[in-house]
């Protein structure tokens, strides 16, 4: 007994490291493309760099709620899959990307609307003027992610990770002196327009190009399932708590944002350095959350009770090591890495805020990146209202009254919303701890509405 779970430990530590990390892979490549438009935008100067802030906060939090109703897709796939039904597999994939055109219509009349909100926040005129400009360049970009999102994910549960690294590493390299050329004097001098371009083109590319991965799974196209509502219907009510868990984080984080806005443009430049570097390091937990979810979606589907929670766990164990690393870098070298997207130009006060908010922000990587891979271990088990559920508290009834406290009422700035957010990221995680320690119970619950056979 011991030994087989020894095999199994093994097993699960293997398939996590290596699927992990070339998704996590595919992560860097793909926020590649957004730290480079960051770093467009601090060259351009501070007041497009907080234009950028106000822009790609709501930008991020509208593309990561669709792409999480879009979750549905990897942990459906992969569990039919593991189950071996291979017309279903297939069905999962047409009607992700009717999910997505859909989600994508809703999204861009949200992103048509933001300048009116800028204005009413009361975000200084001067940044409101370019974030409005950057808005209506960019939000054709929307569409074109969410549909290479869906294909990712197919891709994910394909276990096509090396095909979609490659294909995502040339298109950030192209995206670069692409966003470039637009957007600076040196090119045709667009400025945040230019940014806001390139970002469409590179989205646009991306779809095009996991398309084309994609199209052996098409052998004849008379053999491919149609959309269904029946079927998509199924597919949102696994995906849409998901959606609205990532809704909750994001919106949670933009309402700072927006907070941080009215304390001034300084606040809110530090502010946007910080969450790009926060983003960026985050590409390992979420890597390693979409492993976790394909692989215990498979476990599932081959009724293996022992491989989901050994997979989860697993996952866990080996993201809190990653980001114990991470934590020490940006506690111990906050001004080093906050230079690569901070203007040569940037005033001591910004640098002094920069190196806080870092500090800050290294005390929660470790919660943080705990949260994003549980969730992804309980998208596997189709696991949905706990999660929703602990967010909406967590985040709402705690994370933001707590930062609002301690950055207004206890006169502590920028420094008391991101130790809100602190507040908000431990809570969750120690809800997401207990929710995945339910796991056998979790797939029984599978088991008797007929999701595993």
């Amino acid at each position: 007994m011991i030994a087989a779970l020894t095999n199994l430990q093994r097993k699960a530590v293997r398939n996590i490291l290596r699927d992990g990390t070339l998704l996590a892979g595919v992560q860097v490549s793909e926020i590649g493309m957004v730290a480079g438009r960051t770093l467009m935008l601090g060259a351009l100067g501070e007041r497009q760099l907080a234009a950028g802030a106000l822009v790609q906060g709501i930008y991020t939090a509208v593309a990561l709620t669709a792409a999480g109703v879009l979750q549905a897709v990897p942990a459906m796939a992969a569990m039919n899959l593991g189950a071996e039904r291979a017309r279903e597999q297939l069905a999962v994939l047409v009607n992700g990307i009717a999910i997505a055109i859909v989600l994508s219509i809703v999204g861009s009349a949200i992103l048509l609307s933001m300048p009116m909100l800028f204005r009413w926040t009361s975000q200084p005129k001067e940044v409101v003027l370019e974030a409005s400009s950057y808005v209506g360049a960019i939000w054709p970009a929307l569409a074109a992610g969410l549909i290479a999102a869906t294909l990712y994910g197919y891709g994910t549960a394909l276990g096509r990770g090396k095909r979609l690294l490659a294909i995502s590493t040339g298109v950030t390299l192209s995206s670069i002196p692409l966003t470039g050329f637009l957007a600076l004097p040196w090119g045709l001098d667009l400025g945040v327009e230019g940014v806001g371009y390139a970002a469409v083109i590179s989205s646009a590319t991306l779809a095009l190009c996991f398309g084309l991965a994609m199209r052996d799974n098409f052998p004849d196209f008379r053999s491919v399932p149609r959309a269904s509502a029946t079927f998509a219907g199924k597919m949102m009510k696994l995906g849409l708590p998901f959606g609205l868990i990532f809704l909750s984080e994001m919106s949670f984080l933009y309402v700072v944002t927006l907070l941080m806005g009215t304390m001034g443009e300084d606040e809110l430049a530090a502010h946007a350095v910080v969450i790009q570097w926060v983003t960026l390091l985050l590409v390992f937990p979420v890597g390693f959350s979409q492993a976790a979810a394909v692989l215990v979606s498979r476990a599932v589907g081959q009724r293996d009770v022992d491989a989901v929670g050994c997979t989860g766990w697993t996952a866990a164990v080996a993201i809190s090591v990653i980001l114990t690393v991470q934590a020490f870098c940006m506690f111990l070298f906050p001004l080093e890495m906050a230079g690569i997207f901070m203007s040569a130009s940037s005033s001591p006060h910004v640098a002094g805020l920069v190196s806080d908010y870092m500090r800050l922000a290294a005390l929660a990587q470790f919660a943080n990146g705990v949260v994003i891979v549980l969730a992804g271990a309980l998208r596997g088990l189709q696991e949905v209202r706990g999660p929703l559920v602990g967010a909406i508290f967590v985040y709402w009834g705690a994370g933001l009254p707590a930062a609002t406290v301690l950055a207004f009422g206890l006169d502590l700035g920028g420094h008391g919303l991101w130790i809100g957010m602190n507040v908000g990221f431990v809570l969750a995680a120690a809800i997401l701890l207990r929710k995945f320690a339910q796991y056998p119970e979790l797939f029984h619950r599978l088991s008797v509405r007929g999701e595993v056979r």
